[in-house]
């Protein structure tokens, strides 16, 4: 969810990690415990999902309750408005968490109409940070499984995002920015997924990363993009191996970990590490500086709508996990 510029130093990348951190707590980290059946990862690009992706033989998929919600109501056991070790900022955003463990307690995150609104308003929490964003996250860490939003992005210069960090990895199902105000154009309407690696833990020297540009996102009427319709963006996290993302039902492309020095360049995103963490689930919106001309700024008008149009809008977030039939 933040970006550093490849030619920066180890010293000024760590300057820039560290000013983005709420505190030093960061998650444990643990290994993921799940079953790591190895896949037949061959596959028609683009192929139709009937509905979940094909479990492999002997397995079915299993409904994980813990991270699935129709957002009725605001469940506590399942949810917080916050992110425990990161405001959601960093140097020269003008922008930062409005945050609490509670929805009630916090006037950028709602739910209403059975839908989770992720608001961004003018009242942040400094005059630097003016623009207030919002950030919902799992209280549990995720493992192995599949994990799909259906989500319309905000009509504003800021992100709208369904995301997974740990300790050490994070990776962007999908980053949008519904209405871009200058660069960044191409987060409007494409999909936009991402890695990042910290070898030495978050804040810490030290960091890669892998931006990809995926399939268009489209609607059937015009004009496309992430703020003009409904999609569903999802991750299917296979095992320490691999991962593969999915747009409104499509497998579109895979990580894949790389396993020996020289592996040969292929058509899917290659993650230098293995997906062997457990990892926190994240939804939220980000103020930021950089991309193609940089996304821009909201105005105080944009961020005081009534209409919706200032949040990221989530309708559902379902779960599922393997297991044996």
């Amino acid at each position: 969810m933040y970006q550093l510029n490849k030619t920066m130093s180890l010293a000024a990348m760590s300057v820039v990690l560290s000013s983005t951190l709420l505190s030093c707590s960061l998650p444990p980290f643990h290994n993921s415990s799940t079953d790591q059946t190895q896949l037949d990862v061959g596959y028609e690009w683009g192929s139709e999902l009937a509905q979940l992706p094909t479990p492999p033989a002997g397995m079915k998929w299993q409904l994980n309750s813990q991270f699935s919600d129709e957002f009725e109501n605001w469940d506590a056991t399942k949810w917080q408005a916050q992110h425990n070790w990161w405001n959601g900022s960093g140097e020269n955003r003008p922008g930062a968490y409005v945050e609490a463990e509670h929805a009630d307690d916090t006037e950028n995150v709602e739910i209403k109409d059975s839908k989770l609104f992720l608001y961004s308003k003018a009242n942040g929490p400094s005059k630097e940070k003016w623009v207030g964003t919002s950030v919902v996250s799992s209280k549990q860490p995720i493992s192995y499984g599949y994990y799909e939003v259906k989500m319309k992005a905000s009509m504003l210069a800021t992100t709208s995002a369904f995301w997974m960090q740990g300790r050490f990895s994070e990776i962007d199902v999908i980053e949008a920015i519904g209405a871009p105000k200058k660069g960044a154009k191409n987060f409007e309407k494409g999909l936009s997924t991402n890695f990042h690696y910290f070898p030495n833990g978050f804040g810490k020297p030290g960091y890669l990363n892998g931006p990809i540009e995926l399939a268009a996102i489209k609607n059937e009427q015009a004009p496309d993009g992430a703020a003009h319709g409904w999609h569903t963006y999802g991750i299917w996290w296979v095992n320490e191996d691999y991962a593969y993302i999915y747009l409104d039902g499509k497998r579109v492309s895979d990580f894949h970990r790389v396993k020996e020095p020289g592996h040969p360049q292929t058509d899917k995103l290659e993650f230098p590490a293995p997906f062997n963490e457990t990892m926190t689930l994240f939804m939220d919106t980000e103020i930021w500086n950089w991309g193609d001309g940089k996304p821009g700024t909201p105005t105080p008008q944009e961020l005081a709508a009534t209409d919706g149009s200032n949040a990221m809008q989530v309708e559902w977030i379902r779960a599922y996990k393997l297991v044996a039939e």
